[in-house]
């Protein structure tokens, strides 16, 4: 959830904060530190200083907290003040040391007050701290008029703001500029999901591991009758495998869309659907016991999951099951050495796709369950970066309109061989706009794969309005050769399957990263 504030137009009516001369004529108030001032910090004579808060105090008069501003060699600080007059939160002041433990204060001359910002000073994009210094409430519940202070990039500079929503006096603020002027703040809730997305990212990603080698592994394992595995691990081994899908199969819309909702992206939405389900029969199952009904039920390549049983649910009764096989300490030790992935603080941030390979240490011995726990533990963390990054690029916006993002990795076998295609499906929803028909999405659907002869390939498809333009994007030179001599040939596939095609290219590298509107509101996409 964003809020907007959007700043009145030039000419309306605000009442100011004041002005320099109202401020020349105020008299000087008399303000007492709680101990001696430290010499250093009025050296240079006066020092300006803002108001952060202002509370009454227990044996009367009021508790003044100051930001001096840095001055010199002196950088910013903070500092505890007696007053017997209250001071506006936000107020900016004139200091003068009388002596150790009293100053006097004059307000500082009001900045000039803004009704709309500048593109000079805010281009959009630019963030901007804010501190409410004011609020009065409209007619006819029209909103709030606010009046803030900026302390960045013009610090001291006031704005006049109208809001749909409160915002109380003293209250700091984070913005950013939008492309007409307007200031978008994001909520501290939505500031913490964010918070804990970004978390969810690094961490998932220095775990993560692609499918191949987990299943080809458990591949063997189930081909090996010398392997003497318990019956309850061949068991979610084979449950697994049964989640992957034969390269031909996903030459088919229903195979495909199979896939897709086997994939693991979708499991914690289809338990939703059960738990709701069993709750309104008055049946309440814990989860744990939900997750390992649903990951033995029988699956169909042709057909949908059932809600909850896909292969992110496999896996994690895979892991529980070689837990269960493991000591303790062996399952810390197997699980810790599959953490701390170095290239992952270089390759961590929103909107990454597609996700960079990764190969863990040496499997080991045949028999070697750790190694078996550490790979399903890796193909589970890079699943939910999957779901991290898909939540992460998913938004809704104040002008009605929205984006959604799904991002997946969808495994395949062909025989013995197991490989996977990573694919991002992005939906830009246009908002309806008064007394016009609502516009159709548009969509973005991006392909990584790599096959041996060819090589590494990305496609990326663009839909609106029933016709789909597309690139390919070929890392080999011989392989862009041979994509452009079968253009046409694809081109008419295309069409039999009743798609209208625009353009139709191959270029040789990788495409521009996608566009994602999310990503300017993340607090962090680096540390």
């Amino acid at each position: 959830m964003t809020l907007e504030f959007n700043p009145l137009p030039p000419g309306s009516s605000a009442a100011t904060s004041g002005s320099s001369s109202t401020a020349s004529r105020t008299p000087p108030i008399s303000l007492q530190t709680l101990g001696p001032l430290d010499p250093s910090l009025f050296a240079r004579g006066s020092r300006q200083a803002e108001v952060i808060s202002a509370l009454a105090a227990s044996a009367g008069g009021f508790r003044l907290l100051l930001r001096l501003a840095g001055d010199g060699n002196q950088p910013p600080g903070d500092l505890t003040l007696l007053s017997q007059q209250n001071i506006a939160t936000g107020s900016r002041l004139q200091l003068e040391q009388v002596n150790v433990t009293s100053l006097l204060a004059r307000l500082a001359p009001a900045a000039p007050l803004l009704t709309r910002l500048d593109p000079a000073n805010f281009p959009a994009g630019t963030r901007v701290t804010l501190q409410i210094t004011s609020q009065q409430a409209l007619a006819e519940g029209k909103g709030f008029l606010l009046t803030a202070t900026t302390s960045s990039p013009q610090a001291g500079s006031q704005l006049q703001l109208r809001s749909l929503h409160p915002v109380e006096p003293g209250t700091r603020l984070q913005a950013v500029v939008g492309q007409t002027g307007e200031l978008k703040l994001t909520s501290v809730g939505e500031r913490q999901r964010q918070l804990q997305l970004l978390e969810g990212l690094r961490d998932t990603l220095q775990r993560q591991a692609a499918p191949e080698q987990l299943l080809q592994r458990a591949s063997q394992l189930l081909d090996n009758t010398s392997s003497r595995l318990p019956p309850s691990l061949n068991q979610a081994l084979a449950q697994v495998l049964s989640q992957i899908p034969e390269s031909s199969q996903l030459g088919t819309p229903q195979g495909l869309a199979s896939a897709l909702q086997r994939s693991g992206l979708f499991m914690e939405q289809g338990l939703q659907q059960l738990l709701s389900a069993l709750k309104s029969a008055g049946n309440p199952v814990e989860l744990a016991r939900l997750l390992a009904a649903v990951s033995q039920l029988p699956v169909s390549a042709e057909q949908a999951a059932p809600p909850g049983a896909d292969l992110k649910a496999n896996l994690l009764n895979l892991l529980l099951t070689l837990q269960a096989q493991l000591p303790a300490a062996q399952t810390a030790a197997a699980l810790q050495a599959g953490q701390h992935w170095p290239m992952a603080s270089q390759q961590l941030r929103p909107g990454l796709f597609p996700i960079p390979a990764r190969a863990l240490q040496a499997l080991g011995e045949t028999g070697d369950l750790g190694s078996l726990l550490r790979l399903t533990a890796a193909l589970l963390s890079r699943i939910q970066h999957h779901q991290f990054q898909s939540l992460g690029q998913t938004q809704s916006f104040a002008d009605g309109s929205s984006q959604t993002v799904w991002q997946l990795d969808v495994p395949m076998r062909e025989q013995q061989q197991f490989s996977h295609i990573q694919l991002r499906i992005q939906r830009d929803d246009p908002g309806a706009e008064k007394g016009k028909k609502r516009k159709q999405p548009q969509w973005e659907i991006r392909l990584q794969f790599h096959l041996e002869q060819l090589g590494p390939l990305q496609a990326v498809a663009h839909l609106q309005s029933g016709q789909v333009s597309a690139e390919l994007w070929a890392e080999k030179l011989s392989t862009v050769q041979l994509i452009r001599a079968e253009t046409e040939v694809l081109r008419e596939r295309l069409q039999a399957q009743g798609l209208q095609i625009g353009t139709l290219t191959c270029r040789r590298g990788s495409p521009p990263e996608p566009v994602s509107s999310v990503q300017q509101h993340w607090i962090d996409e680096v540390t």
